[in-house]
């Protein structure tokens, strides 16, 4: 399935990005690095940039090796007083310490 989404978004001129990426954005960002994937793909560009703040919103995506784990997602949500974090799930403190979502 995850192929099938991908082509679509190739034939439609899309921002591709890994669904937990996409996840991080909200509808007007990902149609806004869309229309700039199409614009340049138009003028026959082969890579495109995103757009500066989806780039950054994005970044720990993109980021290999290391994952941040629980119990450090859980020192930063402290560090921020975060409220309820002792009941979040991983994807849950991750969007409260970052600001995703």
């Amino acid at each position: 399935m995850g192929h099938e989404i991908g082509r679509r978004e190739w034939q439609n001129r899309e921002r591709y990005l890994p669904e937990r990426a996409r996840g991080h954005l909200s509808d007007a960002e990902y149609r806004r690095a869309s229309a700039k994937k199409r614009s340049d793909t138009a003028k026959g560009k082969q890579f495109s940039a995103q757009p500066n703040d989806v780039a950054n919103k994005t970044a720990h995506d993109r980021e290999t090796g290391h994952d941040t784990t629980r119990a450090e997602l859980m020192k930063l949500a402290a560090n921020k007083k975060i409220a309820g974090r002792s009941r979040m799930k991983k994807a849950q403190l991750e969007k409260a310490v970052h600001g995703h979502g």
